[in-house]
């Protein structure tokens, strides 16, 4: 574990944004393996599902949030798809209930101080300044993730100057640690090294699609009739195919002593691979929560039990 300025510890192992909803506890098809101890979220801290201060239903993101949370049939699948070689490919967007939304009826069922949680905030400066001032309110919280950087949304996520404006101002207005993430798909070392002194740790986001497949055409991506409706680039990438992307970042960042959270975790050989070579503060666990939820639990009970052989 690693103990921040607030005095909670980061765990280990972290899920990463999105894989466990917005409160943590999973989505329905994972209750299941909740119930039958095969998902283990009590070894993680969780990352909650990024929110944003206006509700972002479809068609401004990618799917139906009403619909979910009422249980009417929705297709998810028309934005997510599975990709040769153990990856994935989104464009869900940030779509969510809006903040107040989750900060009414979903934030008051949290148990902040007894788990492990991050809250994941995207949105212009005073956008993230009125949901942090909130967050203030709450106890027990392990960090804030600023998300600058999600690759659906249509948003210049290049943005240097802009980015860490708002950061520092974010940074300096939250009780909290802040982490903040980042993609290949932006200068992020640059972004990281002016941050140094602002947050406590950054987090990487998914591959834009048109940094692994510079010269493919649009028409041939996978999610491209999404891309042609609505905008904001053609997908992000996740697992293996993201690897080579991410593991640069986490490098590049640990080259520099900058704490960062090692993502594209989706196998054992993986999460051994990235804790001998960069050591990094915690591994987090995405999309392989959509191929094999089940995984890093199994993975994280692995560790524990190496660790204490002698």
């Amino acid at each position: 574990m690693t103990r921040l300025s607030n005095g909670r510890e980061l765990k280990r192992y972290v899920t990463a944004s999105g894989a466990l909803g917005f409160d943590g506890k999973g989505y329905a098809w994972e209750w299941i393996l909740v119930w039958l101890g095969l998902m283990r979220l009590e070894l993680f801290t969780k990352t909650l599902r990024t929110l944003t201060l206006a509700p972002r239903p479809y068609p401004t993101s990618n799917m139906d949030w009403k619909r979910f949370w009422t249980w009417i049939p929705w297709s998810p699948w028309s934005c997510i798809k599975f990709l040769p070689g153990n990856s994935v490919i989104n464009k869900v967007g940030l779509w969510n209930p809006g903040f107040m939304y989750w900060w009414d009826h979903i934030r008051p069922n949290i148990d902040f101080a007894n788990d492990s949680f991050i809250v994941s905030i995207f949105g212009t400066k005073d956008e993230l300044l009125q949901m942090v001032r909130m967050l203030n309110q709450v106890d027990g919280i392990v960090a804030v993730e600023v998300n600058v950087s999600c690759p659906n949304t249509g948003k210049n996520i290049d943005q240097i100057e802009e980015i860490v404006k708002s950061v520092r101002v974010v940074a300096d207005a939250s009780r909290h640690p802040i982490f903040v993430k980042l993609s290949y798909g932006q200068k992020y070392l640059e972004i990281a090294r002016r941050l140094r002194r602002a947050v406590e740790g950054f987090s990487v986001n998914s591959v834009p699609i048109e940094k692994v497949d510079p010269l493919g055409k649009p028409e041939d991506r996978p999610l491209y009739h999404l891309e042609r409706r609505l905008g904001g680039g053609g997908g992000g990438i996740s697992g293996v195919k993201a690897q080579q992307f991410n593991w640069r970042i986490v490098a590049d960042l640990t080259r520099e002593n900058l704490p960062v959270l090692a993502p594209s975790i989706m196998s054992w050989d993986d999460f051994k691979y990235i804790i001998s070579q960069y050591n990094p503060i915690a591994v987090a666990f995405g999309a392989i929560h959509i191929r094999r939820p089940w995984l890093p639990t199994s993975i994280a009970r692995r560790d524990m039990r190496e660790r204490r052989t002698p």
